[in-house]
């Protein structure tokens, strides 16, 4: 084998891949010339551990799927990505066929040659898994029966799919937004000219100012002919009642009369009697007797005096009703008149009421249209300010309509450039991410079985209880992953890992019981788990004293694990025990 050039890795240092010391270096080695497929087979050496992965060196030969790894994986793609994509399989499915078409199309030489490296390192290195989390651009692969190989190649593709997927949304949602939006400019102008032909009919039935005025000015002339009618039946009202009255006083009249005349009539008889009295008085009685009966005839001339006075009373009063019912007798047929003025009041009181009536009508009539005129008129303003809103509402979506239809049309197109440069850059990034994964699990296999700089019994360190727990404690992390922080995942990767270096991995329930815990009390757990580790593992020696202690010595150093600090750092000093392997004397003591 002859040396190639040496190169730095571009992903530089990440815990768990290197020390905590600088950048780890590679080296590319040349193989014998063998090729397979086109490809020449190279090695590639981590030199800070010796640690080497066979690389493929060529181009791609042919379309994708290439021959080998893409062409036993490129049908399970779509579903591998359907798990973690939020989308059907057939939509995925379409979007890995357009992306294909970029590969073999006109962007083959950007794409194809990264994407058949990626399938051929892998297809180079079967014995490598490249499962786990050992940071990069894929967060984590799960263990699996073909060690995660599914998982990459679905990863190869994912950002891509995405891609082209959210651009498919994109066009969907802004197709949809537009039909939406141009509903809306169609639903608001039809508004608008609904409630301009409606304010146009409003204006159209609104009573007139001359239709007003003709009514006022037909109600002021019913109300003068209604106060003439008035006037008129309440004269003949009252000429009919003094005619009536008079003619009462006459009959009243009359009748007195009549009794008058018959008293008069009897005072003279009674008068001619008295008188005829006095004379048989005065003749039968001798002149020398009269004085004896002088007091019967000064009775008798005091009654007929008396009467003759009431006879001339009588006398004058029947005189003057004589003359009074000769002047009403005078004045014509009180009887036809009477009938007359009350012929003529019942007509003044029909006239009166149908004046009246008339007059109510328009009354009516009047209040009904001005109580339409304004009814109209508020219809007519809410039409005005609905169809203000509705104006402001129209010109707002056209505007939005105008905006989304620029909007589209610099979004309808797929712009297959910007896809390809962004699929390149991840390529690169997907590749780097197989190297790191290869290195890394090659180097905990490699722990796992020689440990460094001391060896420690081989046989033991890879005893299948050790390799159970130690897997176990790993899947049992991966499922609480999610619910605690990145750097207490990093940490107990490296607890794990440090426990199978020490044959000793604290039990799965132990992780699954952190998910209960909070973040200081799982600070707890991760520093009982490693002084678990200290006090059982492989090199621990016995104590005396029972009690535990975050105290240890390596040499002439003593050391304390602080979980005061960030846990990065602890994780690399628990990461470097893990790999020196160095045999240390743990003590006991009080925390």
């Amino acid at each position: 084998m002859t040396d190639a050039s040496i190169v730095h890795d571009a992903y530089g240092c990440h815990v768990g891949l290197c020390d905590n010391y600088g950048l780890r270096s590679v080296s590319w080695i040349f193989e014998s010339p063998f090729r397979q497929q086109g490809a020449l087979r190279m090695k590639k050496m981590d030199e800070a551990t010796g640690l080497t992965i066979e690389v493929p060196e060529g181009t791609a030969q042919g379309k994708y799927p290439y021959y080998g790894f893409w062409s036993n994986y490129s049908s399970q793609i779509a579903k591998e990505i359907s798990r973690s994509v939020s989308a059907s399989q057939g939509d995925i499915t379409a979007a890995l066929t357009q992306i294909i078409e970029l590969v073999n199309g006109p962007y083959r030489v950007l794409l194809a040659d990264k994407i058949w490296r990626i399938g051929q390192t892998l297809d180079l290195n079967p014995m490598i898994s490249v499962s786990g989390r050992h940071g990069g651009g894929i967060r984590q692969v799960p263990v699996s029966p073909d060690g995660g190989r599914l998982a990459f190649a679905a990863h190869t593709f994912e950002k891509p799919v995405k891609i082209v997927l959210e651009t498919a949304r994109q066009l969907s949602n802004t197709s949809a937004s537009l039909v939406n939006l141009d509903k809306v400019v169609r639903d608001s102008t039809g508004d608008v000219n609904r409630l301009n032909i409606e304010i146009m009919a409003l204006q159209g039935k609104l009573p007139t100012q001359n239709q007003i005025m003709q009514l006022e000015s037909s109600i002021k002339g019913y109300r003068i002919h209604v106060h003439q009618a008035r006037v008129e039946c309440d004269n003949a009202t009252s000429s009919y009642e003094s005619l009536s009255k008079g003619m009462n006083e006459y009959a009243r009249l009359k009748t007195e009369m009549h009794q008058m005349v018959r008293e008069k009539e009897t005072i003279g008889r009674d008068i001619q009697n008295k008188m005829r009295q006095i004379q048989n008085l005065e003749n039968k009685v001798p002149a020398a007797a009269i004085t004896a009966q002088t007091e019967g005839l000064m009775f008798l001339r005091n009654e007929t005096q008396t009467l003759a006075n009431r006879n001339m009373q009588l006398h004058q009063r029947i005189s003057n009703l004589g003359l009074h019912l000769e002047r009403l007798h005078s004045e014509g047929d009180q009887k036809q008149l009477l009938s007359t003025l009350k012929t003529t009041q019942r007509m003044c009181e029909q006239r009166l009421r149908t004046l009246s009536h008339q007059l109510g009508q328009l009354e009516h009539e009047l209040g009904r249209v001005l109580n339409e005129k304004s009814m109209i008129e508020a219809a007519i303003i809410d039409a005005q300010e609905m169809l203000r809103m509705k104006s402001m509402d129209a010109d707002a979506a056209s505007r939005k309509l105008d905006n989304a239809r620029k909007v589209a049309s610099n979004t309808m197109t797929f712009n297959a450039e910007d896809v390809v440069k962004v699929f390149a850059d991840h390529l690169t990034s997907v590749q780097m991410d197989v190297e790191r994964y290869l290195f890394e699990n090659l180097r905990t296999a490699q722990s796992a079985i020689s440990s460094s700089p001391t060896a420690m019994n081989a046989a033991y360190v890879v005893s299948p209880e050790v390799v159970r727990d130690y897997e176990a404690f790993l899947s049992a992390l991966d499922m609480i992953g999610d619910a605690i922080d990145n750097d207490e995942y990093d940490l107990l990767q490296k607890i794990a890992k440090f426990g199978a270096s020490q044959s000793y991995v604290p039990g799965s329930a132990r992780v699954m019981a952190l998910i209960d815990m909070n973040r200081s009390d799982r600070l707890v757990a991760y520093r009982n788990m490693i002084e678990e580790i200290l006090a059982n593992g492989a090199t621990a020696m016995p104590r005396e004293e029972p009690g535990l202690s975050a105290n240890f010595s390596v040499g002439n150093f003593s050391l304390k694990f602080d979980f005061s600090r960030p846990l990065d750092e602890l994780e690399t000093l628990v990461n470097h025990l893990a790999n020196s392997g160095l045999e240390f004397q743990y003590q006991g003591g009080d925390r």
